[in-house]
């Protein structure tokens, strides 16, 4: 990295801590005059469990929507992967910026073969919001007899502070696709890797299914993942590209072409 590039990165990453710190003074102070029960004017109830937000949010139909995403999970990503597909189809304009760090279990799996992924970008960030519009921006509320809430707020201070944040975000990000290619070993499985090692070997779908105990539908689920983490478009694309990126050393043993 270049010392002036060096120092843009230093100043975007002061910036994502100033938008950040700032962000989370407001949203600390709706969600305190939140916690008698009673809303303050611009603020109203998402949902009062994990599966009322999500029911509710699902029902959103919003023309821009803009999110931060410090940690999720497969199924999080899997439960919402039907509206995710009807908002692309109707048109939304969406960016949504993922924590790398808080990617549990086999997000990145998921996320390679998820509509969503052409939108989606990498980022340090550390709070979670959706903003909808640009007009109104979902947080987390209080807890109310111990199960976690979200509220939908359209104060123009609130608003204001979480597109600051967005926006640096944002100058801060990588796209994920582009992330997950520039060398795909981290986001792929063992299994995958497996697999794509033995396509290398011209081992057929039935073959490798069957060494490694699993489905043919797995495998070929495996080498879609494969496909899209890598960015081609066939089965020997795939093998080919990885086998730039890994040496025949550390492919899995059992799996080269036998000599």
């Amino acid at each position: 990295m270049a010392p002036d590039d060096a120092g843009d990165g230093t100043r975007d990453s002061v910036e994502l801590l100033r938008a950040t710190r700032e962000f989370i003074a407001i949203e600390e102070d709706v969600r305190q005059r939140c916690s008698s029960g009673q809303l303050p004017a611009g603020v109203r109830w998402v949902g009062r469990t994990v599966g009322q937000v999500r029911t509710q949010l699902m029902t959103l139909r919003p023309r821009v929507m803009e999110s931060l995403v410090p940690m999720t999970t497969s199924g999080v990503l899997e439960q919402f992967d039907d509206y995710d597909r009807h908002l692309i189809d109707e048109g939304t304009e969406r960016l949504d910026l993922y924590n790398p760090d808080g990617m549990w279990g086999d997000v990145a799996q998921v996320l390679a073969s998820s509509p969503i992924l052409p939108y989606a970008r990498f980022a340090n960030v550390t709070v979670q919001i959706r903003i909808y519009d640009r007009r109104a921006v979902v947080i987390e509320g209080p807890r109310v007899d111990d199960e976690r809430t979200a509220l939908m707020v359209s104060r123009s201070d609130v608003v204001e502070a979480a597109r600051d944040l967005f926006l640096t975000a944002v100058a801060t990000s990588v796209p994920a696709e582009a992330a997950m290619s520039d060398d795909p070993r981290p986001w792929l499985t063992v299994r995958q890797r497996q697999v794509v090692a033995m396509l290398t070997a011209d081992r057929h779908d039935d073959e490798i299914a069957q060494e490694l105990g699993v489905s043919v539908r797995t495998v070929r689920s495996d080498i879609e993942v494969v496909r899209r983490v890598l960015g081609v478009r066939t089965r020997f694309a795939a093998g080919f590209q990885l086998g730039r990126l890994v040496s025949a050393a550390e492919l899995p043993l059992g799996h080269r072409q036998s000599t």
